[in-house]
């Protein structure tokens, strides 16, 4: 009953749905293909498409690996899958794969483990560029949503009438009380939307069959629907991922906007706010996600960066390891969240957030009226092969800006210290509600719950935030106020956190500070920023910078530095 509602669905969005057929590429075929014939028991093998007369519609599958290596295609295995692959040698969730890719009428389904070569490094490059264009063009993709790891299967033994609503009337009226296995968290919970490679299988894919422990779900461009509600769900019910699956900015990132500004900023249609909301609502999202290699942090997302370059009229040489040129200054001070860590193997710049494991807080920028306090002269990344969208070997942005000397220091308190800038160290300080999203294993857990940011007393006239990226040992770090903008009568400036290397004029990033003045948005720092400007200029020459005049509003001497 379940699979003769999922031919239903499927049916009905092929025919009906304009919008989930928009995007195919006319004859696209995945390199390779299961085969599991037309009728009779199902014998899969490997085919090569490119023997194939015609294209063929077919589906396919996004599971869970975990941590078990299901059967795989190698270089040894290669000539005898294409003769055959033993129905009974093939995990559950594969097995049920076929069994589903049979009832909807298909005879072919791409499976990554069996259609990619696992031995061969180049194989894996060439099919891995093509990954977004295999789930773009795919008939509908089967997700084994519930399942751990490959053994687990899509089916599972449950109670009927535990999916259906309760009906109950009061004072005449008839009321529907949903069953708790029936909203899309269901899905969004699941073990395979936490899996990093997913999340793109699930935003690309124009048509999906969800297989929960408790019911399937279907979701497409147009709608959402279950077991619970065939026919869709009840309006204003809106899936968590509903922003995300079109990638249509003037669609969806204005409706994240207001969302956002809730009525008290001018919302309305911008292509740059609409395009930078929903970038930074993919990346926060993406980023919950996790990954077996870090390496890949750029790569499996690198279909949804090439979608959304089509979208806006990018120049694919605009992006930069996970970040737009002409979202440049704006979408370099994310902020970290949680536990972090910046690994030895080399994944992005360090102003780019693919550069740490851990949550990335999404940005917003819900008005016109901002301001850049800096000057980005050149933004450059090199890209490890032919994907410009995927792995990077380095990188690096060129900003002109002023500088702030900010030492950062942990106290005997064990409570991290932001010494008075170009004052005495006695002077009184005062305590600051202060959230610091860094792992510190030595700092007892404890202690780090009452953390204290402690500044000289005239910050109290700003409310001041600091958010380190990673463990840090608290060198002495440099800030550089990157924009401002307006929240209703105040001002709010952000700003890098910044370690100097060995390299005259280059910096890493270690995070990001943000402060809040009354002041309007001409210009014009604190003095207490103006001490720290001035203390970073005493400094600048043993760092080998030269200061050049200008004429910006807020501080009169920049630097050229570069960021890695």
């Amino acid at each position: 009953m379940t699979l003769r509602l999922a031919n239903r669905w499927l049916k009905n969005c092929a025919i009906n749905h304009e919008e989930c057929s928009e995007g195919f590429l006319s004859g696209f075929m995945p390199s390779r293909l299961i085969d599991i014939g037309l009728d009779g028991a199902i014998s899969p093998k490997l085919i090569e498409t490119s023997s194939m007369i015609s294209p063929q519609r077919y589906l396919s599958l996004s599971h869970c690996w975990g941590g078990k290596v299901p059967l795989s295609l190698c270089h040894d295995s290669l000539a005898g899958m294409r003769e055959e692959i033993s129905y009974g040698d093939l995990p559950k969730t594969f097995q049920h794969a076929l069994i589903v890719t049979r009832q909807l009428g298909c005879r072919y389904v791409w499976i990554d483990s069996l259609c990619i070569i696992q031995d061969s490094h180049e194989d894996w490059v060439k099919e891995s560029d093509r990954m977004r264009h295999v789930y773009a063009n795919s008939f509908c993709n089967i997700a084994a949503s519930a399942a751990e790891n490959s053994s687990e299967g899509l089916f599972f033994d449950r109670y009927p009438g535990s999916i259906m609503p309760l009906r109950i009337s009061i004072n005449g009226s008839g009321y529907l009380i949903d069953p708790p296995f029936a909203g899309m968290h269901m899905v969004d919970q699941a073990p395979l939307s936490r899996r990093g490679w997913v999340f793109q299988e699930r935003l690309l894919s124009p048509r999906i069959l969800h297989f929960t422990a408790s019911q399937v779900f279907w979701e497409c461009r147009s709608y959402c629907a279950c077991e619970t509600y065939p026919s869709a769900y009840p309006m204003g019910s809106i899936p968590f991922m509903s922003p995300l699956r079109r990638i249509n900015p003037a669609q969806d990132g204005l409706r994240i906007r207001r969302r956002d500004g809730g009525g008290i900023f001018n919302t309305s249609p911008d292509t740059f706010l609409d395009q930078f909301a929903l970038w930074n609502m993919i990346i926060a999202n993406y980023s919950r996600c996790s990954l077996t290699q870090h390496t890949d942090r750029l790569v499996a997302m690198s279909g949804i960066a090439a979608k959304f370059q089509e979208v806006s009229n990018d120049n694919v040489n605009d992006y930069l390891a996970g970040m737009w040129r002409k979202q440049l200054p704006y979408s370099l001070t994310w902020q970290a969240l949680g536990k972090n860590s910046r690994p030895a193997a080399y994944t992005a710049p360090t102003w780019s957030w693919a550069s740490i494991t851990g949550l990335v807080k999404r940005k917003s920028l819900t008005n016109s009226q901002r301001q850049q306090l800096v000057k980005i002269t050149a933004g450059f990344v090199e890209p490890a092969g032919s994907n410009k969208f995927g792995q990077v070997n380095s990188g690096f942005v060129t900003l002109k800006g002023s500088l702030m000397a900010m030492p950062l220091s942990i106290c005997q308190s064990k409570e991290l210290v932001m010494p008075c800038l170009g004052c005495q160290e006695n002077l009184e300080t005062i305590s600051l509600p202060f959230t610091l999203d860094v792992s510190r294993p030595h700092i007892d857990r404890v202690a780090e719950a009452r953390q204290r940011l402690h500044f000289p007393v005239s910050w109290a006239r700003s409310l001041t935030n600091v958010y380190v990226d990673i463990d840090l040992e608290y060198p002495s770090v440099y800030g550089v106020p990157i924009s401002a903008h307006r929240l209703g009568e105040r001002r709010e400036v952000e700003g890098l956190l910044l370690e100097a290397t060995r390299n005259i004029g280059e910096f890493r990033r270690v995070g990001t500070f943000s402060y809040t003045t009354w002041q309007d948005m001409r210009g014009g720092f604190p003095d207490q920023c103006l001490d720290a400007f001035r203390l970073f200029d005493s400094q600048a020459t043993r760092l080998g910078l030269t200061s050049v005049p200008t004429d910006h509003l807020d501080y009169d001497l920049w630097y050229t530095i570069k960021i890695i």
